[in-house]
């Protein structure tokens, strides 16, 4: 039987495991098929800029021959015609250079934009195991590197790979024998080549993981600057950055080292390989075998193919160093999507609201349950509180009832459909949601509160933020709702990020809004007005709260309180205070549970 969805998540997420060479090269190539016109047009370049390099070479034996009686005509003839074929040469090869930038610029961009919206695919478990600097490094530059790949094959590996097969016909055609010695040093130079890409391939390898502990670091310091700075870090954040910009300097040295080894190592094998040539062709002069304006036809060939050896020598080598990225960008595109929708799966319809949780079971680890067999239910219309401890299971719970993942065990429903059968687009217009740390966008107050809702009025939003105790602070802001925030929300406090989140899922219009702590920086006396402006916005309305604090589940209509992934009580919230148990615990401790900034 196929392993389920699940296991085969569990399998790549482990350690987002990279794919042979030979998997990421066949993974790469659908992006360029697509520009197989444009490829045949540079191919057809190659060839005609290949011919006049090598129309130097018979060039070369006429002028041999020539200047041993030399006229003006063939002089002129001799001068221009090399004139001729350097320009017609250079005009070729501009022209597969550009055609060759556009493939790879066109398919490298096309892949950026495949792995994002693959990354923007994934379940939160995916985003919870994996950190988003890494994440960055690979969009950026890893994909660069397979740019850089797309590029050397097209511009520099295939048109001198071509040069050097036409000049070994040639010089085969002009005599075997020399031909012959010519290839004695070509397996050495070959495996040459082939050990300084491995080489390059490891160095590399090693390069994009220090790049990503860079990202990393920067990333985590920055983000978390007011932490550093409230408890004195900067000294130490600094030299933790520096000791991960120090390996990935070492690591760049490295390979540079081999890098720069690589040019005088090739050529100095070259120029062993030439003499040895040029030591048989004098041999073959000397046996009366071979004419000296041959030898220099001779040498011409060779002379044209030595650029075009080392430039096979550097592409391989930027070649082995971009698999190393390509790698590592498959290996996001492999990761499985959650199972879509049945095809024929019928429109959601009108929303009555009935959300429920049913036997649900999850973990974010293997053989670590964050949930275990919760069933919890809202009708239509209802106020629904989650409360307990911090860990208990509350806000995984609320991220699985807004299918931000998938349950590995029961359902969740929505009007008695699994969600797992709603199209996402109809799904995501019935069900809101407010996590406790909301992400506003870099950009105005009116589009972000936009979000979900493109289309909304001014009127809209500003009815939105007044339910929301949002419209008196965003009015006495500079520019009104035409503000612009920095990236985060930068520049409000928490509480007004929290206000204006809760106002862009109410500009959204849901049929269910779930609020994760979504008040949890606000003062009694806002939440309060908040509570009851919200109860007239989305009276006949289901409202699932995660709360740790009592006053914020003030009106709800049922209570399910858990612990452990468990639900441990239920019921209304009269019928909890009147038995003993945890819920009445909790309220006698004058909390609903312990406040955590970590989703439980």
């Amino acid at each position: 039987m196929a392993p389920s969805y699940r296991a085969r998540y569990d399998g790549a997420m482990a350690d987002l495991p990279e794919p042979p060479a030979s998997r990421a090269l066949a993974a790469l190539a659908p992006y360029l098929r697509p520009h197989a016109p444009v490829l045949a047009l540079a191919a057809l370049c190659v060839a005609c800029g290949a011919g006049a390099a090598m129309a130097m070479v018979p060039l070369a034996r006429y002028a041999a021959d020539a200047f041993g009686k030399l006229t003006f005509g063939a002089l002129n003839l001799i001068v221009l015609g090399l004139i001729a074929l350097f320009a017609l040469r250079g005009a070729f090869n501009f022209a597969q250079a550009a055609l060759s930038s556009h493939v790879s610029l066109a398919a490298t961009a096309q892949l950026r934009e495949d792995v994002f919206a693959r990354l923007l695919a994934l379940d939160l478990a995916f985003h919870r195991r994996h950190r988003p600097a890494d994440l960055g490094a690979r969009l950026v530059a890893d994909v660069g590197l397979v740019k850089d790949a797309l590029a050397a094959l097209l511009a520099e590996l295939v048109p001198s790979v071509i040069i050097i097969f036409y000049s070994l016909g040639y010089v085969f055609w002009l005599n075997w024998r020399l031909a012959l010695a010519t290839l004695v040093g070509a397996p050495v130079v070959g495996l040459a080549i082939a050990h300084f890409g491995r080489k390059l391939h490891d160095l590399a390898g090693e390069g994009q993981v220090r790049v990503s502990d860079v990202f990393v670091r920067a990333q985590e310091s920055l983000a978390a600057a007011a932490l550093v700075k409230a408890f004195g870090r900067e000294a130490e954040e600094a030299a933790r950055f520096a000791a991960a910009s120090q390996a990935h300097r070492q690591a760049l040295w490295r390979a540079a080292i081999v890098g720069a080894s690589q040019s005088p190592v090739i050529a100095t094998l070259q120029t062993a390989a030439m003499g040895g040539v040029l030591w048989v062709g004098g041999y073959e002069i000397i046996q009366g075998r071979l004419a000296p304006a041959d030898l220099i036809a001779f040498a011409a060939a060779i002379g044209v193919a030595v650029d075009p050896t080392l430039a096979v020598s550097h592409a391989w080598s930027r070649i082995q160093i971009a698999l190393a990225g390509a790698r590592r960008v498959v290996a996001l595109l492999e990761v499985p999507l959650p199972p879509p929708p049945p095809a024929d799966a019928p429109p959601l319809g009108q929303v009555a609201g009935a959300l429920a949780a049913e036997g649900v079971a999850f973990a974010y680890e293997p053989g670590r349950p964050a949930l275990a067999g919760v069933s919890v239910a809202a009708g239509p219309g209802e106020v629904l509180a989650l409360v307990g401890p911090s860990g208990g299971g509350k806000s995984t719970l609320a991220m699985l009832l807004v299918r931000l993942g998938d349950p590995d065990a029961g359902r969740v429903t929505l009007d008695g459909r699994d969600v797992r059968t709603i199209r996402p687009a109809e799904l995501r217009r019935a069900i809101a949601y407010v996590p406790q740390d909301p992400v506003l966008f870099a950009g105005t107050i009116a589009e972000n509160l936009r979000f979900g809702r493109p289309a909304a009025s001014d009127a809209d939003l500003e009815a939105a933020c007044r339910v929301a105790q949002a419209h008196d602070f965003v009015v006495a802001l500079p520019e009104g709702y035409a503000t612009t925030l920095g990236e985060g929300g930068g520049g409000l406090s928490g509480g007004q990020r929290q206000r204006l989140a809760i106002a862009r899922a109410l500009v959204a219009d849901p049929a269910v809004l779930v609020l994760d702590e979504a008040t949890s920086a606000l003062d009694n006396a806002t939440e309060e007005a908040l509570r009851h402006a919200l109860a007239d916005r989305m009276r006949g309305r289901t409202i699932v709260i995660v709360a740790h604090r009592l006053a914020s589940i003030n009106g709800a209509d049922r209570i399910f309180v858990l612990a452990g992934g468990q639900v441990v009580q239920a019921g209304t919230p009269a019928a909890l205070l009147a038995e003993e148990g945890p819920f009445r615990r909790l309220v006698e401790a004058g909390d609903a549970g312990t406040p955590s900034r970590q989703a439980s």
